[in-house]
């Protein structure tokens, strides 16, 4: 559950379906993470998205006890774009290090939900992205067909861990701080996409990213063992399900759940 971030691994995932591990349900929206804060981008707050978080944590209210993936870009809190708010508290933040704290607290009042409810919830982490430079992120839909077919590896793009993980730092930090204090997994799955320490949207001839801030289809399939070995894992651990406190935005109905194309 969560944005485009969470819904890129569906086709890791969906071999555990098929080979009888588990059921799979995706219920991610664009943009949207499964996260409780208002999202106010260039001076209009993202009511949609509100009402995504509000709907998936009541719908999961009605669920048999699952476990929960979350996962989300977390470009909000870097983006000077982007204002937050807390719907608890009315606090609003338009830095980075105080977006990241709402941005935390509101992570972890999901999580909570999400176990109040019964179920278990882990995090997959935030993946290494990529920018153009221009403020926005690499697409292979800016490098024209004649060049592709030349030598597709002028298309690609290179930055290091180091220097992303600087560029992501607060986002990080905050997913791992909210995994730590709930008692949470995280799968980070940086070393495994990025050998070496450096990460690439191309490698050995096949595209690792579709654009700057997803996998391709062949590298979100290529991670199925990774992933179900992290499923096994968290479902053989201890439940902390029953666990309460301020849980948020409660009334909305239920979201719609379907399959995020990838």
């Amino acid at each position: 559950m969560g944005d485009s971030n969470a819904g890129q691994y569906s086709d890791g995932l969906l071999p555990g379906v098929g080979d009888g591990q588990y059921n799979l349900v995706l219920a991610t929206a664009n943009g949207c993470p499964l996260v409780d804060v208002d999202i106010e981008t260039r001076g209009q707050v993202n009511e949609a998205c509100a009402g995504y978080v509000t709907g998936a944590l009541n719908w999961l209210r009605t669920q048999q006890p699952r476990l929960v993936l979350l996962g989300a870009a977390n470009e909000a809190i870097a983006s000077s774009d982007v204002v937050l708010h807390d719907p608890q508290s009315g606090q609003t933040a338009t830095t980075p290090s105080d977006k990241a704290k709402l941005w935390a607290a509101g992570l972890r009042r999901v999580i909570y939900s999400v176990e109040a409810s019964g179920h278990r919830a882990a995090i997959i982490g935030t993946i290494p992205h990529f920018t153009n430079g221009d403020g926005g992120w690499w697409n292979l839909d800016q490098c024209t067909f004649l060049r592709l077919a030349s030598d597709q590896s002028s298309c690609a793009q290179e930055v290091s861990v180091q220097s992303e993980r600087l560029r992501q730092g607060r986002a990080l930090a905050s997913e791992r701080s909210v995994a730590r204090g709930a008692s949470v997994s995280l799968l980070d799955l940086t070393r495994l996409i990025c050998p070496e320490n450096i990460c690439s949207t191309l490698r050995g001839g096949n595209w690792i990213y579709r654009d700057g801030l997803h996998l391709s289809v062949r590298t979100s399939y290529s991670l199925r063992g990774v992933l179900s070995e992290f499923v096994a894992d968290v479902l053989a651990q201890p439940s902390m399900a029953g666990r309460s406190n301020a849980v948020p935005r409660v009334g909305a109905t239920a979201p719609e759940v379907g399959a995020e194309s990838s």
